[in-house]
Formats: C-alpha cells, sequence, structure tokens
C-alpha cells in the first residue's frame, strides 16, 4: 500500500513539475496574443483619428466668408414655409455628400415651431466616408441647422440603391432641426 502511495506521489509531483511551466507557457502565449490584438486595434483607431484630423484640417483651411454668414437662422418666415426649406437644403446636402434619401418626415411639433424651430427626420443610405461629409456640412454651414439625432448601422448594398465603397455602406436615420424667425413688422 505504501509503495502504491508513494508512486501516487511521484506521478503528482512528476504532473507538477512539468504541467506549471506549460500552464505558464500557455499563460504567456494567450497574453502575448491579446497584446498583439490590442496593438493592431491601437493602430487601426491611430489611422482613423488621424484621417478624422486630416479631415478637420482641410475643412479649417477653406475658412468662412461674409456670404457665408449672413444669417443664422432659415430665411422663411413661416413654420410651414421652414420645414420646406429645410427639407430642401437638407436633401441638397445628402445629394452632394453622395448619400440617397429614401425617406424625410416632419418630427417637429406645433408647439416648438411656434417657437421658432423646425425638425425633419431623414432616412438614407450613404458610406463612411460621404457620412463625414454630410455631418460637417450640416454642422458647418449657415444657416444653422444642427444634427440632433443619428443611429447609423451596417446595410445590404443592393437594399439601399447600391451605396457601396470600400469604407461600406450604411443605413442611417438622422434627425436635424434649423431655426426660423418671424419676421417684424
Amino acid at each position: 500500500m505504501s509503495a502504491g502511495r508513494d508512486q501516487l506521489w511521484r506521478f503528482g509531483a512528476l504532473a507538477l513539475f512539468c504541467g506549471v511551466p506549460l500552464l505558464l507557457l500557455g499563460l504567456s502565449f494567450a497574453n502575448l496574443t491579446q497584446a498583439s490584438a490590442a496593438r493592431e486595434i491601437a493602430a487601426r483607431q491611430q489611422t482613423t483619428m488621424a484621417q478624422i484630423v486630416a479631415q478637420i484640417a482641410k475643412h479649417r483651411a477653406h475658412g468662412a466668408t461674409p456670404a457665408d454668414t449672413a444669417s443664422l437662422y432659415l430665411g422663411s418666415t413661416t413654420p410651414s414655409l421652414a420645414r420646406a426649406e429645410l427639407q430642401e437644403r437638407t436633401t441638397q446636402l445628402v445629394a452632394a455628400a453622395g448619400g440617397h434619401l429614401a425617406e424625410a418626415q416632419f418630427t417637429s411639433t406645433p408647439e416648438q415651431e411656434a417657437d421658432g424651430t423646425v425638425a425633419i427626420q431623414l432616412s438614407l443610405a450613404i458610406d463612411n466616408k460621404a457620412l463625414f461629409e454630410l455631418l460637417w456640412s450640416i454642422e458647418s454651414r449657415v444657416p444653422l441647422i444642427d444634427v440632433t439625432d443619428l443611429s447609423a448601422r451596417q446595410s445590404d448594398a443592393q437594399s439601399d440603391g447600391g451605396v457601396g465603397t470600400a469604407n461600406g455602406a450604411l443605413h442611417v436615420d438622422l434627425t436635424v432641426q434649423g431655426h426660423w424667425r418671424k419676421s417684424t413688422g
């Protein structure tokens, strides 16, 4: 009985002697793999940030002209005309960015419109780079139009009008609002 117990202890010691280094080697390999994946993610994020910074610098270089700052408000003097003007402006901006507008729906309430705000929700198909251009165009021009809500999801290029680039096609739901002023007099 004692010989069997000694043999069991030897086997346990041998398993421990061989198993611990193998376990440590496996953990080291797993950590190196995770570190490599983290480096790849960091490199991709750094590249993306560099592209964003380059785009921002490109747009800042254009500057503003006196004609750009003529009016902060939509030129319309009634809520219905302001809605129509907002729809026309956003439709033009989507087309200029290379997106395909699927639907436009007004979302502002009568109370908001009475306070001088009109809003529209757009459903469109667009790629990543064009979406950045569209958001820049909306937020950086006058009259002031603000993005109040944005949701994007990867879409099938066939179902969204064939929009597709290396950046990938997106289906975007975008809500924007503009401000109008009642005419005085």
